[in-house]
């Protein structure tokens, strides 16, 4: 990228991040990035959401139901070799029933992995309102993400936890995402988005997790606004 810029300007231009796109700020990207989606009032008017997705890693399938509603209720189920796993954030909580592990009553998570579930449950991804919601967005500069060019950023919520979301700088969809965990970094990449009531989904994610590998995502089924009582959220 060449630019041309006076003597006065030289010792700015020097301190910049390489790649940063001239006239764009991350407010402009987010902004166009919402619109993409279906836009903010669509958004916000979702107030459940339910995805069914099917899950292979490694010549296994495996099955996974994901139910959320606002503001911050979630319940994941996932489904291997005919036992199921679920996580579930009550509002206040983060709980787990896994029989894999040789118990059927649900554990309450503690620590790092219960932080990073309530960061999770929240229901509007974390761009929505993010200067409201105390995060903060930095626009790192300009990458490739398979092929084509993405505008990185830096996203860092009130609690610390920090996501690297890849915006495509033609159709403003996201193309990546990294999150940093307690556990490793989750590396997302995201294709296939299809139109479901007017808001803008992925249906294929390539995923790799740390200490798991690479994990291919395809959805199945996408529901907006669906009925779901508070009491699937809840532990029986």
């Amino acid at each position: 990228m060449v630019r041309r810029v006076s003597a006065a300007l030289i010792a700015l231009v020097f301190v910049l991040p390489a790649g940063l796109p001239a006239g764009q700020s991350a407010d402009d990207i987010v902004s166009k990035h919402l619109a993409a989606k279906g836009g903010l009032d669509k958004l916000k008017s979702v107030s459940t959401i339910r995805q069914t997705t099917e899950m292979s890693r490694e010549g296994t399938t495996m099955r996974m139901v994901v139910a959320a509603k606002r503001p911050n209720l979630a319940r994941q189920e996932l489904t291997v070799n005919g036992q199921t796993i679920v996580q579930i954030f009550d509002g206040t909580n983060a709980w787990m029933i896994n029989p894999l592990a040789g118990s059927t009553e649900p554990v309450a998570l503690t620590g790092p992995e219960a932080d990073l579930t309530r960061e999770q449950a929240t229901f509007d991804s974390p761009l929505v309102d993010y200067k409201t919601r105390g995060t903060t967005v930095e626009l790192v500069g300009t990458e490739e993400v398979g092929g084509r060019r993405a505008h990185h950023l830096k996203v860092t919520s009130k609690s610390g936890q920090i996501q690297h979301t890849y915006i495509d700088t033609e159709t403003f969809l996201e193309s990546r995402v990294m999150t940093e965990t307690p556990k490793g970094t989750v590396d997302q990449y995201f294709s296939d988005f299809r139109d479901v009531d007017g808001v803008k989904i992925p249906f294929a994610i390539k995923t790799s997790v740390a200490a798991m590998g690479a994990i291919d995502i395809k959805v199945l089924k996408v529901e907006i606004n669906p009925a779901l009582d508070d009491a699937l959220f809840k532990v029986k």
